[in-house]
């Protein structure tokens, strides 16, 4: 960030861009943890005035970032995990971690753009003194200090992972992948089981692990394929149309609820109707669990959202005013780019 924020736009865009690029790698939110400090230090550093516009953009831009971000890989968020659980229990179809990466990376780079253009014009913000900010980060970086050797452990650890996820994904599977990186980590004594047992969230996991048994039990039941009908017989045979009303469903349910629990709720319907189409389960899944990154309106919507709000730079009326318009532009984005990116790879 030091070496590329040298102005306003490019420290707005970097944040925004960097943001995303780890969330490839990590939860949406925990991105959000690690680089809010930085963001309060960069404004106290630029002596930036509550309720500037470009404090409230730089805050943004961590939230809307880390939350496209998020579509790119299986790490992003437990909801695209969640979509490949969903997916499985519909047709055997086995995604891995690559064929994620490769569906929506190039998506979640357009839409950091799109972020960042829109906050540009939503938040035209002022030019401030670059070099205050980058003394500021210099000296964030020396209180760091070098990487640790556990951290260096980590590092080589989920590295392994990384690769094994894209090589091993379909014949290993990516949840034995999973567990094999976090004995390694407990083995090396990277971590201990004492750290696992007060920082696990067991919560989501039984939550995830509930959503898909709550989607095999609708489809089992038959509700699904009842509730996929009924629509189908409203609305014709339009998929497309029906593509679009699911998207814009589960963006505006992502606002006020989970957006794991939006996934849970609308993808089993949204594939059921697909398939009656012809159209492969994976179009339903990328569509609903991407879509469902776009929860930019209110903070309960993300926890990274919830986290810029607690920095008394952005208020729910700025989260409202820019998510809006980037939900019109996210939406649009992915009914021209994102189907046209899809029909390339073959997926529909």
């Amino acid at each position: 960030i030091g070496r590329v924020g040298k102005s306003s736009s490019r420290l707005i865009l970097s944040i925004c861009l960097l943001g995303g690029i780890l969330s490839w790698t990590m939860p949406e939110h925990a991105v959000a943890a690690l680089l809010l400090p930085i963001l309060i230090g960069i404004v106290e550093a630029g002596g930036i005035d509550y309720r500037q516009n470009f404090g409230i953009a730089l805050f943004l831009a961590l939230t809307y970032g880390t939350s496209v971000g998020s579509m790119g890989t299986l790490l992003g968020g437990a909801r695209n995990v969640l979509a490949i659980g969903i997916m499985e229990n519909f047709s055997n179809i086995s995604l891995s971690f690559v064929d994620w990466a490769v569906a929506g990376i190039p998506i979640a780079v357009v839409l950091m753009f799109v972020t960042f253009f829109t906050l540009r014009i939503v938040y035209p913000w002022e030019e401030i003194d670059a070099g205050k900010i980058r003394s500021e980060l210099r000296e964030e970086v020396e209180e760091i200090g070098p990487m640790s050797r556990d951290e260096k452990k980590a590092g080589l650890i989920f590295a392994s992972a990384f690769v094994l996820w894209s090589i091993f994904a379909t014949t290993v599977g990516l949840a034995t992948i999973a567990i094999g990186g976090l004995v390694a980590l407990v083995i090396t004594r990277t971590i201990t089981w004492r750290d696992i047992e007060q920082e696990m969230p067991w919560g989501i996991i039984f939550l995830y692990g509930g959503a898909v048994t709550l989607s095999q039990a609708l489809r089992s039941a038959g509700s699904v394929e009842f509730l996929a009908n009924g629509l189908m017989g409203f609305i014709g045979q339009k998929p497309l149309l029906i593509v679009a009303i699911f998207l814009v469903t589960v963006v505006y349910l992502s606002q006020v609820m989970s957006n794991t629990a939006a996934t849970a709720i609308i993808l089993p319907i949204t594939i059921s109707s697909l398939i009656e189409f012809g159209y492969p389960a994976q179009l339903g899944g990328y569509l609903i669990a991407m879509g469902a990154a776009m929860a930019f309106m209110l903070p309960i919507a993300t926890p990274s959202a919830a986290m810029a709000y607690t920095s008394g730079y952005i208020e729910v009326r700025d989260l409202i005013k820019a998510g809006a318009i980037l939900n019109v532009l996210g939406i649009i984005t992915f009914l021209t780019f994102g189907l046209g990116w899809w029909k390339l790879l073959g997926i529909w």
